[in-house]
């Protein structure tokens, strides 16, 4: 072993160096940069993934238009300053860096102790400003990047509901749009049930099963699988009676919570009750259920409905022009047609 190798200030005078050097290339805030550059590709982004929801058809959520514009202008103008602070923090660090690396190249020679705990002095307070200005600096612009990204999960959320929509195994009626689906499980017993998509439309509750279940086993191997896609059951909203939202589990920091939306319909509909196991926020659902109930979602769409769609709504019958029992069945927007249950007449609406 080396005299120069096995003295310790000389060990010292390394890491002195190495974290110098750390911290040269760190004074030049290339994380917050970037991270820059991520919120100015989010920004870019959201009018033209708003445009592709309406182009396929989504009507819901006209705040989102007006949204993306009020934070691409509030981005515009937090982007200049934080670059501002950026480059003065930027060369404030550096400066210190460089004063720093004066001080630091004579160690390798003078191996002066006092010196060399002079430095590592220097260097954990460069790393302190350095530590302080970049909180400093995210602390600008975060919240407004949180807002970004909240829009932009929005975006993507919606676009997933029209994916599972346009891969369902029932049809929308003409003119009712989707207003939100998520991914639930039917709990038909106390720990198990279907799988699938949970949906909800301005004028339908539904749940569409859609899963692949085991149908071979060898040494609880699962060998052979079927895909089972069925919709299991529908309700129309004047059908839904109660919306009740709850929390199982999840005692020791959330682990194993259980997000469960209770339904309660009225005697037209054949379950007169549906427990479902969400993978999302129960009270955010019933919230959304409730405001499809009141009409308020109305509120929401970027275009009224078809007044015509309306009206033949009002205008159906409520007796079976061929064997004249009553109708009992909901009567939902879009239906072109209804099948009495009695005598299976057609009856057009």
């Amino acid at each position: 072993m080396s005299t120069e190798q096995a003295d310790p200030t000389i060990a010292r005078v390394e890491g002195v160096e190495r974290d110098l050097r750390g911290l040269q290339d760190d004074v030049a805030m290339t994380d917050i940069q970037d991270a820059l550059g991520e919120i100015d590709a989010q920004v870019r982004d959201l009018p033209g993934a708003i445009q592709a929801l309406r182009s396929r058809g989504y009507v819901f959520k006209k705040y989102l238009e007006n949204k993306a514009q009020v934070l691409t202008g509030q981005w515009a103008d937090m982007r200049g300053r934080v670059m501002a602070a950026v480059d003065e923090q930027s060369r404030l660090l550096r400066e210190q860096a460089d004063q720093a690396q004066q001080r630091v190249t004579p160690l390798r020679w003078n191996r002066d102790e006092g010196e060399v705990a002079a430095v590592e002095s220097v260097i954990a307070d460069l790393e302190s400003r350095l530590r302080a200005a970049t909180r400093a600096i995210q602390n600008m612009y975060e919240p407004l990047r949180e807002n970004i990204s909240q829009t932009a999960g929005q975006i993507k959320e919606v676009a997933w509901t029209l994916d599972q929509v346009d891969a369902a195994s029932f049809k929308l009626y003409p003119g009712e749009g989707v207003v939100a689906a998520v991914k639930a499980q039917w709990m038909t017993s106390e720990k198990e049930g279907p799988k699938g998509i949970f949906y909800v439309t301005e004028d339908r509750l539904l749940f569409e099963q859609r899963e692949e279940v085991a149908t071979k086993k060898v040494l609880f191997i699962t060998t052979e699988k079927q895909k089972l896609q069925e919709l299991k059951w529908q309700a129309a909203v004047g059908q839904v009676e109660q919306v009740t939202a709850s929390e199982q589990g999840g005692a020791i920091l959330g682990i194993g919570k259980k997000e469960l939306l209770g339904l309660g319909f009225d005697n037209r509909v054949p379950i007169r009750q549906a427990l479902l196991r969400l993978e999302a926020d129960s009270d955010a659902w019933q919230a959304l259920i409730g405001r499809v109930k009141s009409g308020d979602i109305a509120g929401e769409r970027t275009c009224p409905r078809d007044e015509a769609i309306k009206e033949a709504v009002r205008a159906a019958p409520t007796k079976c022009p061929t064997c004249g029992a009553g109708i009992t069945q909901a009567i939902v927007r879009g239906m072109n047609e209804i099948k009495c249950e009695y005598c299976g007449a057609v009856i057009r609406l």
